[in-house]
């Protein structure tokens, strides 16, 4: 090799010396994640997404706390607004409420249990606590008794924050021990695809204590601001204004989005003074 190739060879080892350094510290400094994600956001942004006719929303708003009550509902009252969404038989009802509690009232608990069931294709919700109690690394809360029970799924509602406090992405599930745990809304889905329900936990204390495992986290397809799927306040259900053919072979999602009632989250589409209901 001749004297200039050599130093034609140093210099190119040295480039790429340089370039490797440099892109090591841009990943470590979070740089690159922070432009990959102001890019994502601006995609999201600039080409807005209508939203599916295949979902529609039930919303205990405002509106609806004003006409049934002041929260928490009565579970009779859960009950009744799962029998009338029932009705119009929908593809899948996601009820985004905790009932991990037992009522004052017994009949309640079984009022909804059994309306649960008449339904046959209800998803809720379970907490995962971190870190458990007595030193586990984790507990999982079960709706309370034959509410869990008669439940066609059950599902986590974890999300993901990135360092700049916006949610992107979330994990379609977590293994606690020996059991997989969807995210709720996979759980709403694989009821709508009829998918058959899973087996009852056998997760052991002892396993618990290894901690959750998450699966890698997927980007969020938002469609748009807050605002832009289609909303029916809970009240007009119970009240029997709505059309039980509007459910027909749609999923349903059932979730609170009251002012001081709900988690709220900034996210891609939510804008700069606006937050999205969880």
């Amino acid at each position: 090799m001749t004297a200039r190739g050599r130093a034609f060879a140093a210099e190119w080892r040295l480039t790429a010396a340089l370039t490797l350094a440099l892109t090591v510290l841009l990943s470590l400094t979070g740089v690159t994640q922070r432009f990959d994600n102001v890019l994502y956001d601006q995609v999201l942004r600039a080409s807005p997404r209508p939203a599916s006719d295949a979902l529609i929303l039930v919303v205990i708003d405002d509106k609806s706390l004003a006409e049934v009550g002041v929260w928490p509902w009565p579970r009779d009252v859960h009950a009744e607004l799962i029998d009338q969404i029932a009705q119009g038989r929908p593809r899948a009802i996601a009820y985004d409420v905790l009932f991990v509690e037992p009522a004052r009232n017994a009949g309640e608990d079984r009022a909804l249990a059994e309306a649960v069931a008449r339904a046959g294709k209800v998803a809720l919700p379970l907490m995962v606590v971190t870190p458990g109690a007595n030193g586990r690394a984790f507990d999982l809360v079960e709706p309370v008794g034959a509410i869990g029970r008669a439940a066609a799924a059950l599902g986590q509602a974890n999300l993901q924050f990135d360092p700049d406090g916006v949610v992107r992405r979330a994990a379609p599930s977590e293994q606690a021990g020996e059991r997989r745990i969807p995210q709720l809304m996979e759980a709403l889905i694989a009821i709508g695809n009829g998918r058959p329900k899973p087996k009852p936990a056998t997760t052991k204390p002892a396993s618990l204590e290894a901690g959750l495992v998450r699966a890698t986290p997927r980007l969020i397809g938002f469609i748009g601001p807050p605002g832009s799927h289609r909303a029916i306040p809970a009240a007009a259900v119970l009240k029997g204004e709505v059309p039980p053919n509007l459910f027909t072979d749609r999923y349903v999602l059932v979730g609170a989005t009251a002012s001081g009632l709900h988690d709220r989250y900034a996210t891609p589409t939510s804008g700069p003074t606006q937050i999205t209901p969880g």
